[in-house]
Parts: structure tokens; C-alpha cells; sequence
């Protein structure tokens, strides 16, 4: 039996919600790596799940991720902001940095 991806929700929808930071998950639950991205270069009609086979594990070198709403990005958004050490994008949530979006092209930090 072919395996199917689950449609997630769309950035509109999660935005709706008030959550605007991703978690990035590497496929591989071996591997266990992570890291936290801030979704607001996606527009509003793109799934979650679009985005998930674009992702590559820096650490394992494993494409595919699992993606998921952040719903804590605010409050890590505002940690780093009063200048607590931030090890990842949104505020240091540790484990961090080592999944690597690939957006048209370009690295998320570019």
C-alpha cells in the first residue's frame, strides 16, 4: 500500500491562531536533531506538509523533516529579545540549529 503524507494546516491557518515560529523535527528518530524557524517568509496558501520534504538534517544529512506550528515562539521571541544567550532562531530552546530549510533556493538565514 503507497504511503500518503497527511496534509497539515496552511500558514493562514496557523497564523489565525496567533503562532507565527515553526519547529523543525528531522525525519529520522534516530537522529533526534532540531531547531525553531520563524514562518513569516512563507505565504498564507502554503501546507506545513508542502514544506517538509524541502528541509535537510545538518547533522545526519537525512532530508525531510517533520513541521510543525510553534506555539511557544513568542515567548522565546521575547527571551531573546532582553538578552538571555540564544542558541537558536527564536530564543535558545535548546538542542537546536541543526535542520536546514531550503527555500527557493536559499538557506533560511540568507
Amino acid at each position: 500500500m503507497p504511503e500518503t503524507t497527511r496534509q497539515k494546516i496552511t500558514f493562514a491557518e496557523m497564523r489565525a491562531a496567533g503562532v507565527r515560529g515553526l519547529l523543525i523535527y528531522c525525519s529520522d528518530f534516530r537522529c533526534s536533531h532540531w531547531t525553531t524557524i520563524n514562518g513569516d517568509r512563507w505565504p498564507d496558501d502554503v501546507r506545513l506538509s508542502d514544506l517538509e520534504p524541502r528541509f535537510t538534517c545538518q547533522a545526519c544529512g537525512k532530508k525531510g523533516a517533520d513541521v510543525r506550528p510553534n506555539f511557544d515562539w513568542e515567548r522565546a521571541a521575547r527571551r531573546a529579545t532582553i538578552g538571555r544567550r540564544c542558541t537558536a532562531p527564536l530564543g535558545g530552546l535548546g538542542g537546536a540549529g541543526t535542520v536546514q530549510a531550503v527555500s527557493a533556493g536559499k538557506r533560511p538565514d540568507q
